[in-house]
């Protein structure tokens, strides 16, 4: 059952576990590199600290061809899009104070602090790819199929996604191989 759609694939339940989902691709969009960033990514998880942080790859999902086609992640629990909640709260004015909006941003550099500590970067900060738990706070990762690891085997290229005047400079220059400096 699908729940949710992307530009890239379909987010669907997964079967006798509800605690997962899985995300397929639609056709055409995995290259041979997203693919080995993929087996990486399930190969070598983050610590637990980054992992209940984020949307990480689980396990790989093939198709009847045995060409990979997706993968399986935990489901995320009650979160919002940041860009939801900032339409939120300049909707209904004086909803959200400016020390949760702190909370928030502190959260999020928390996850992204713990990723960069361990060698990952992610490259895809756009506001739908955050989800904020609108009662506490806590702040969860989504799409991270696009995030660079430190494995030299990897064959990978940089990628700076989402919208280009939320990076500062340092992060618009960065390239690959370079991940360290950016964090």
């Amino acid at each position: 059952m699908e729940i949710a759609k992307g530009s890239e694939g379909r987010i669907h339940k997964v079967l006798g576990s509800p605690n997962l989902v899985a995300k397929i691709y639609e056709k055409g969009i995995l290259s041979r590199e997203r693919e080995n960033r993929l087996i990486y990514m399930v190969k070598n998880p983050p610590g637990e600290r980054s992992l209940s942080k984020t949307a990480w790859p689980k396990d790989i999902l093939f198709d009847e061809n045995g060409r990979i086609c997706g993968f399986v992640m935990s489901k995320v629990g009650n979160t919002v899009s940041l860009r939801t909640l900032g339409k939120h709260s300049r909707t209904i004015s004086g909803k959200i104070s400016t020390k949760y909006k702190m909370v928030i941003a502190r959260n999020i550099c928390s996850v992204l602090w713990k990723l960069h500590i361990e060698g990952y970067v992610f490259c895809d900060m756009n506001p739908e790819n955050i989800g904020v738990d609108p009662e506490t706070g806590e702040v969860v990762l989504f799409d991270m199929d696009f995030v660079q690891q430190p494995d030299e085997n990897v064959e990978v290229r940089t990628y700076v996604l989402g919208y280009q005047d939320l990076y500062s400079d340092a992060l618009s220059s960065f390239k690959a191989g370079d991940y360290k400096s950016a964090a």
